[in-house]
């Protein structure tokens, strides 16, 4: 029997509630955003592996926003808008966020309602890339991607306001080896941070800064003879 998806009430986007719901489940277990999904497969220009795994082993922090995110909170709306308008369904923001397994996903925008979204919508603003095709999908767009469709099994639809602000939507290509593959790591990373597992760390240990490390290895006690 497959896990059923949970839904949850969706706190203030970036507060200190809604980062501790992306961290943690109801168990304690590790639990990952959709947003997390690339860095977990290597893909994020922005976060490695390693720097998820310090992340998920110490206590999530508030972030400042930055220009780049004002931006995109600013057109968001906007954007979800105009996807709605060129599928032809009516397109909203969920107060919702949605756990299955190891993902806790908050999503852009769901087609028809937020308790059994018919469509997902996933909103992106870049100064990066100009995305006029498929081809031109980043990876860590599409792993993101792969994880909202994880949990919820739903189409994903994704639209872009590009470097030469270019809208463009695509479909993001179902792929059951993507969608086994991100299931699978993120079962065994979670597990890891879970259970404190030191080989899982050695791993990722030298691409850690110092400052890092400090915060997630515990020192060892050290018996003196006398």
């Amino acid at each position: 029997m497959k896990n059923q998806v949970t839904l949850i009430p969706k706190p203030t986007h970036g507060s200190e509630q809604w980062l501790m719901l992306r961290h943690r489940d109801e168990f304690g277990r590790c639990v990952l955003g959709a947003s997390d999904a690339p860095a977990l497969m290597e893909a994020s220009p922005f976060t490695s592996r390693a720097d998820l795994f310090h992340n998920k082993r110490t206590r999530p922090k508030i972030t400042e926003t930055t220009a780049a995110m004002q931006v995109g909170n600013i057109l968001e709306s906007a954007l979800v808008s105009e996807l709605g308008r060129r599928l032809g369904v009516e397109m909203t923001t969920p107060n919702t966020m949605y756990r299955k397994d190891r993902f806790t996903v908050t999503l852009d925008a769901v087609g028809v309602s937020a308790d059994s979204p018919a469509v997902i919508g996933e909103v992106k603003t870049t100064r990066r890339h100009r995305i006029s095709d498929k081809s031109d999908i980043p990876a860590d767009y599409l792993w993101q991607c792969w994880a909202q469709m994880l949990v919820l099994d739903r189409p994903v639809y994704l639209i872009v306001l590009d470097r030469d602000l270019s809208i463009s939507h695509f479909e993001i290509d179902r792929n059951e080896q993507a969608l086994e593959t991100l299931a699978n790591e993120s079962e065994k990373f979670c597990h890891a941070v879970d259970y404190e597992d030191e080989s899982y760390l050695a791993s990722l240990i030298d691409q850690m800064s110092a400052d890092q490390i400090a915060e997630i290895v515990k020192p060892q006690p050290k018996t003196v003879q006398i």
